[in-house]
């Protein structure tokens, strides 16, 4: 099964981990209090490459670029799985070699 990033095919990462997000609107009472109210709960996904060629690289980058929410396709449990996603800034290193490649790379995509 492939993963997709909005109209990419992307590479199976090493790692995946997923956490909760609480949307929650706070607020103060008159005496003090602090009230929260838990609006939803959506889901981070964080993947995590040991090392990506440059043509990948420039993937990610053409998709973060866009600053548009995407569909991320998956494998979940031996099942594919769609999520809509926002692609948050990301961090990478530079193996500069001969041909470059970048290693440690960590992107993060946000639930709608």
């Amino acid at each position: 099964m492939s993963w997709i990033l909005g109209a990419y095919t992307i590479p199976e990462p090493s790692q995946m981990t997923v956490s909760p997000v609480e949307v929650i609107r706070s607020r103060r009472l008159a005496s003090g209090k602090l009230v929260k109210d838990v609006i939803a709960v959506k889901r981070r996904f964080r993947l995590f490459y040991e090392d990506l060629t440059t043509e990948e690289k420039e993937t990610f980058e053409a998709i973060r670029d866009n600053q548009q929410f995407v569909n991320f396709y998956f494998v979940e449990n031996g099942e594919e799985t769609e999520v809509t996603v926002w692609l948050e800034p990301f961090s990478y290193e530079c193996a500069c070699q001969d041909p470059e490649y970048w290693i440690n790379f960590d992107i993060s995509l946000e639930e709608q």
